[in-house]
């Protein structure tokens, strides 16, 4: 049980502190009585704190503070600490109204939703909902962009399809690559899109070959005849190079005999000079003179140089002349290849190219060979001669030569392998035209499948959103026809609080329809609000765990806009249901005095205590509240009158000017004044102040002076509603110094308008 707030530090509008002395601790029935803005909702709020362990709706300051003493420990609370939630505590006031009934206002006849848990439903299936709608319109706009997309897909695909058809129309004997048209004439899209959704899964390398070519190749349908490989025989080369280049690199003179002298070999120009004087010499038979020196040659000596440069020369002459036939008789062996008509028009083209390389690789040749040939020719004119040649250049000339001729073979072999599988080559021809056309669109066409691919992605995630929507759509819908309780437990709560049963709940879909006389009622009153709100609190206080024989419980303001004769059977009700379910502790609070003096007369005899909430005013003008015990008159008088009338009396006969006890009487006085002309003047339909001057219209003989029919008439207009109801601090300094003659005033009204019943509350102070 709770015992006491210890302490309650500027915590809304309380700064006290709890004096055992004078107020005793808290029982187990608990009534606090206060006017409006005096603080009972701040109170209910400080155990709402305690029920959830969260503050929703106290405006803390950073000083702030509230000790809740309770059997077994102290509970505080700041802006910054919060206790733990308490399962113990259950309150009502006005927050659990507002969090607990809601109009569903979009149905044309509005829905009551009663409870916290089918409010916040409500509210997400209306999210659900509207989400869900959102939803939908985005995948009206995902779909029409799809289909967009799809358009765009077509007339590409229609586009490739005239393509192909242009292309390869004219090849009636191959089945198109895609396996679906039987001709390339009766090609359509879906063939087109089957050969791009291959290209997409497996590139297609791009045709070495242009497509002019293979178009010009699939226009032949007859094969050609097989071509022999082109071949040149290059073996003469070594040999001729080999022997000239030993012609080259020798002289006649490097050819004497041993027995010429080692002077005649090592010199080239005695050489060539013996070489020409025997020639000289042989012109003249018998002549033994030298015709240089004149000394005479023996026949013997000349026999011998004679046979000796003739032997020499024939050799040399025969090598060369051997070198020089192997150059004429393989020179005319390397011969062009063959016309370019023997090959398949797609090689062509190639061929043609592959004979220009070898005619220019022969050219090469034969221009180098012929340098050769020219050089040989020189050194048969003189032997005596070394002849510089460089056989780089006609051994590179050879292997160009060799290359070319592979070149021309590579072709030839293409060309044969297309005879001898003319059909696979045409049909393997016609398809890699048909795949590389269609790859030229293979990027555009990929874009357009990503951004397909990207709306029917999002579209089928919408799918599944709008499948999750509408699973929790219809469980929420079913939540929200499970009413937590039956509109019979309800109309019999309802009747028994009211006190009649023109207003009823009928149940219908996810929620109740409130009905007065049989007909929908679209408005109810606060007090019935108020009334639906409490016969929900105290019919599910068992929910959530919560158990109210070891629990407390905590009722804020049940009758705050309920007409007085209502109050009876809302007060029945509400003590019926709590001797029901017995709590442990109970805290009733309330502004109502005839209801309040219900649950004093009730609990008089039950173990319980009297509380009264008051507000004040410091010497700086700040507004706070304290708890008081309850006030004599007010515990044991049946009207709130006499109390009211005792205030003023002893405020009229006090000189004392006390802020702290002054703040109160503007509602004082209004309230005591409402309380005599209610019964003095009792006229319906009239304000306050009319009633004032009724009354002195009915009292001729009291002559009330200027300054007090002023002060009166003052309280009963601009005073009557202080300006400080919402702020602690805004308070009407005009008090000051009126207080007093004001009140006198007013005790001098009632006193001089009726005597005896002056002094039967005088009887009372």
């Amino acid at each position: 049980m709770i015992q006491k707030f210890d302490k309650l530090k500027n915590f809304g509008i309380f700064n006290f502190t709890w004096n055992e002395a004078n107020l005793p601790l808290f029982k187990k029935y608990n009534a606090i009585y206060g006017w409006n803005c005096t603080g009972k909702t701040t109170l209910s709020r400080i155990f709402s704190v305690l029920e959830f362990g969260e503050n929703k709706y106290l405006d803390l300051e950073d000083n702030s503070t509230a000790v809740i003493k309770t059997a077994s420990s102290r509970l505080t609370i700041t802006k910054e600490k919060i206790p733990t939630k308490k399962d113990y505590i259950k309150v009502f006031n006005e927050d659990f109204t507002y969090e607990n009934l809601k109009w569903d206002e979009a149905k044309a006849s509005p829905i009551l939703l009663i409870g916290k848990t089918k409010i916040h439903q409500k509210k997400e299936l209306d999210i659900v909902r509207k989400l869900k709608k959102n939803l939908e319109k985005t995948q009206e706009q995902l779909l029409s962009n799809l289909e967009e997309v799809n358009k765009e897909k077509d007339k590409l695909l229609e586009k490739i399809r005239k393509t192909i058809k242009k292309e390869l129309s004219f090849v009636d004997d191959v089945k198109p690559k895609s396996n679906k048209a039987s001709l390339y004439q009766n090609y359509t899209i879906n063939d087109t899109e089957i050969i791009l959704q291959h290209l997409k899964e497996k590139p297609y390398a791009p045709l070495n070959n242009s497509i002019e070519i293979i178009k010009a190749a699939l226009v032949e349908k007859e094969k050609k005849d097989l071509l022999d490989d082109f071949v040149i025989n290059m073996d003469w080369l070594d040999k001729l190079l080999l022997i000239s280049k030993k012609i080259f690199n020798t002289t006649l003179k490097q050819r004497i005999k041993s027995t010429i002298s080692n002077e005649v070999k090592s010199n080239v120009a005695l050489s060539s000079w013996l070489e020409k004087g025997l020639e000289l010499h042989k012109v003249k038979k018998n002549n033994t003179t030298c015709r240089f020196c004149k000394n005479n040659i023996t026949s013997l000596r000349l026999e011998k140089l004679s046979q000796y440069f003739d032997e020499t020369r024939k050799q040399l002459m025969k090598e060369i002349i051997k070198a020089l036939e192997i150059v004429e008789i393989n020179e005319r062996k390397i011969l062009i290849p063959d016309n370019k008509e023997k090959f398949y028009r797609q090689y062509e083209s190639s061929i043609a190219k592959a004979r220009e390389n070898f005619f220019l690789a022969k050219q090469n040749f034969r221009k180098e060979l012929e340098e050769l040939k020219l050089n040989l020719i020189n050194k048969k004119k003189n032997p005596f001669k070394k002849i510089k040649y460089n056989f780089i250049n006609i051994k590179k000339y050879k292997k160009d030569l060799i290359i070319a001729v592979k070149g021309i073979n590579s072709i030839i072999k293409q060309n044969n392998n297309k005879t001898n599988s003319f059909l696979s080559k045409r049909i393997e021809a016609a398809h890699r035209m048909e795949i590389n056309l269609i790859n030229r669109f293979k990027s555009e066409y990929g874009n357009i499948i990503k951004r397909f691919e990207k709306i029917n992605e999002k579209l089928n995630n919408s799918n599944k959103d709008i499948e999750g929507f509408n699973k929790t759509e219809v469980a929420l819908e079913q939540s929200l026809r499970d009413h937590g309780i039956g509109a019979k437990e309800f109309n019999l709560g309802l009747k028994a609080f009211l006190g009649r049963g023109e207003l009823f709940f009928k149940a219908v879909d996810q929620g109740y329809s409130i009905m007065r006389n049989n007909k929908q009622a679209n408005h109810i009153s606060e007090g019935e609000k108020s009334a639906i709100a409490l016969i929900f609190f105290l019919t599910t206080l068992k929910e959530d765990g919560f158990n109210p024989t070891n629990g407390i419980i905590v009722i804020d303001d049940p009758v705050s806009s309920f007409d007085s004769q209502y109050l009876y059977q809302a007060f029945g009700f509400i003590k019926a249901r709590l001797k029901k379910i017995k709590p442990k502790q109970t805290f009733i609070l309330t502004h109502n005095f005839p209801f309040f003096r219900q649950i004093r007369n009730w609990l008089q005899y039950e173990d319980s205590q009297l509380y009264m909430v008051k507000s004040k005013v410091t010497d700086n003008d700040k507004r706070f509240s304290v708890l008081e015990k309850i006030d004599p008159l007010l515990e044991k008088h049946d009207s709130e009158y006499g109390y009211l009338f005792k205030l003023v009396y002893h405020r009229s006969q006090s000189q004392d000017d006390n802020l702290e006890e002054d703040y109160i009487f503007p509602n004082v006085l209004r309230k005591l004044l409402e309380n005599y002309l209610s019964f003095k003047v009792p006229i319906s339909g009239i304000r306050i102040y009319k009633k004032f001057n009724k009354l002195l219209d009915d009292n001729q003989n009291y002559r009330i002076s200027t300054a007090s029919r002023n002060r009166i008439e003052s309280y009963c207009q601009d005073q009557s509603h202080p300006i400080y109801q919402d702020s602690p601090s805004d308070f009407d300094e005009r008090l000051i110094g009126e207080l007093q003659p004001a009140c006198k005033a007013i005790i001098e009204l009632i006193k001089e308008t009726d005597i005896n019943h002056y002094s039967h509350l005088i009887s009372q102070c």
